[in-house]
């Protein structure tokens, strides 16, 4: 069993490894080499675009218990990539995992189309709540 972050970065990565319609993997570029371009924080020191980051932002509660995470595309189709992570998680559950059993992940919040001067690359972050009963 994995923890809900794991099990999260697993979702991102089976589309990422695949190559269809509809996949990260077709979006991003990078089916054929782990980690698909999707990184837990931040991404590489030489990142090579278009790519996703994910992280926790907060977590508060216990039944429920409340997580938020943030999900960022990089790349000039983040739009497309979103959608996709929507149609991952949104309505969701991961069944019980090591440290809360999930009840759903429902998308909270988009942030504003950002284009980032130091890589030179547009941006855009979603947040998804995770409603858990921590075990």
């Amino acid at each position: 069993m994995a923890t809900v972050r794991e099990a999260i970065l697993s979702i991102l990565k089976t589309s990422g490894a695949l190559t269809g319609a509809g996949s990260l993997g077709n979006l991003l570029g990078h089916s054929t080499t782990t980690p698909y371009g999707i990184y837990f924080m931040n991404p590489p020191e030489k990142p090579d675009f278009p790519l996703v980051t994910f992280h926790s932002i907060s977590a508060r509660g216990v039944i429920p218990r409340i997580e938020g995470f943030n999900f960022t595309a990089w790349g000039d189709n983040f739009e497309a990539i979103q959608e996709v992570i929507y149609d991952l998680l949104h309505g969701k559950t991961l069944g019980t995992t090591t440290d809360v059993a999930n009840i759903m992940l429902k998308w909270d919040w988009f942030g504003p189309d950002i284009f980032d001067a130091n890589y030179k690359i547009y941006v855009k972050t979603a947040r998804y709540l995770q409603y858990g009963v921590k075990t």
